[in-house]
């Protein structure tokens, strides 16, 4: 399937309506209106950022801060020591305690 003919991204469909003041459950829209302007919103605008990622990049500043490491402390808070590896632990991490959070009968 060509991807002008499949469905847009989540993220897309969302961001349209919300400019459209169109309620989520989309009564009164029409679909095809809708998947059109997703799809440009798609191929035109990068996607929004994981929400969790500022406080990953806040843990990973925090340890480097722990060894004494000021200056990379600061490069990953502004975002420019991003490694995959470690991003993608941190990112893990963080959505695992958010998980363990919310698990009920885990009170301590």
């Amino acid at each position: 399937m060509r991807k002008d003919e499949s469905a847009p991204a989540a993220w897309a469909i969302r961001k349209v309506m919300a400019l459209c003041g169109i309620p989520e459950d989309g009564a009164g829209a029409p679909d095809a209106a809708i998947t059109a302007f997703a799809r440009y919103v798609e191929a035109n605008e990068p996607p929004p950022p994981d929400p969790l990622l500022n406080e990953a990049r806040e843990v990973i500043a925090q340890v480097y801060e722990s060894i004494e490491m000021p200056f990379a402390a600061q490069a990953a808070r502004l975002g420019k020591s991003d490694r995959p590896l470690t991003m993608r632990i941190t990112l893990q991490a963080l959505r695992r305690g958010i998980a363990l959070a919310g698990t009920p009968g885990d009170e301590r």
